[in-house]
């Protein structure tokens, strides 16, 4: 396969720097707040590991920040299929929609099956992630938008590493 067939690095690349600005940087914040008693990776780390003292460990936060970005690339690989399927128009829509539709499961999830999680959720907890979703899926879908249509990406101009020719959604 060629690289410039490969437009799934930039939509991993794109929804990694959004999860890195829309929701691990949004949590810390929320947990500085006092809005929330947890950081989204210690609540990603819950799905895996039990106990609060597993979670909140070394191994459990490296656990939890890799949860965290799978969920997130995975976010950002269905927006850039809804992307490429139905093109660019109104992208920010489609990506705060895909982003949201991962609220939803996760707000269900919890609420189905609290006795799983070590750590009570409020909906105070889901309100204060709302606007974090929507501004993840808007950016993610942004820079998946503005990455294509660039000859390559934003750290290959001194690397060279991602070499991608004639990719554009247009």
């Amino acid at each position: 396969m060629q690289e410039k067939d490969d437009k799934i690095i930039i939509w991993i690349v794109s929804s990694a720097i959004s999860t890195l600005i829309f929701v691990d940087i949004w949590s810390i914040s929320l947990k500085l707040i006092g809005t929330q008693i947890f950081y989204v990776w210690n609540f990603a780390a819950d799905y895996i590991i039990q106990g609060r003292r597993n979670i909140e460990s070394f191994n459990g936060v490296i656990i939890g920040l890799i949860m965290d970005y799978l969920v997130g690339c995975t976010n950002g690989i269905l927006i850039g299929l809804i992307l490429e399927w139905r093109g660019t128009k109104y992208f920010w829509l489609k990506g705060i929609i895909v982003a949201l539709s991962n609220w939803v499961v996760l707000g269900v999830m919890t609420r189905v099956a609290p006795q799983l999680f070590t750590y009570p959720v409020t909906p105070l907890n889901f309100v204060t992630w709302f606007p974090a979703y929507c501004l993840f899926g808007a950016l993610t879908a942004y820079l998946i938008v503005k990455l294509s249509q660039r000859r390559y990406l934003f750290i290959s101009r001194y690397f060279r590493f991602f070499y991608y020719s004639g990719i554009s959604y247009y």
